[in-house]
């Protein structure tokens, strides 16, 4: 319940602003629930870009130490960023490069007591 409250205030307080509508995942096959909402869902070469993550199971949102989220920046199919942080982390990419479409994904895997898997893809658009 309250990862579904979260994941709807989120969209609702997007929703007209003309920033990007958060990508969800209600029900994941892991068990894990993942929310990633993007600053901006189209950006200019060279500008920062921040993904706010919320990560959750049946028993609500899951703390820092409790999973480890595996993020990949594709651009067709090159990897051009990866790294690794604990749950509920803001990825921050600086001077993002280069143009074109990037399909962001957060892959996450629960520890310390958490159990289960989920991932989430967001896309932004980058442009000259």
């Amino acid at each position: 319940m309250v990862a579904g409250a979260a994941a709807w205030w989120a969209i609702q307080r997007h929703a007209g602003t003309g920033q990007a509508t958060p990508q969800t995942n209600a029900t994941s096959r892991g068990g894990l629930r993942v929310l990633l909402t993007p600053s901006s869902g189209n950006i200019r070469v060279g500008q920062s870009l921040a993904i706010t993550s919320y990560v959750g199971d049946a028993g609500g949102q899951l703390g820092n130490g409790q999973c480890v989220m595996t993020w990949k920046d594709l651009v067709g199919r090159r990897v051009v960023h990866s790294d690794t942080t604990d749950c509920d982390a803001t990825l921050r990419l600086t001077s993002v490069r280069p143009e074109g479409m990037h399909r962001i994904t957060a892959s996450v895997e629960g520890i310390g007591g958490a159990q289960g898997t989920g991932s989430r893809t967001v896309e932004v658009t980058v442009k000259p």
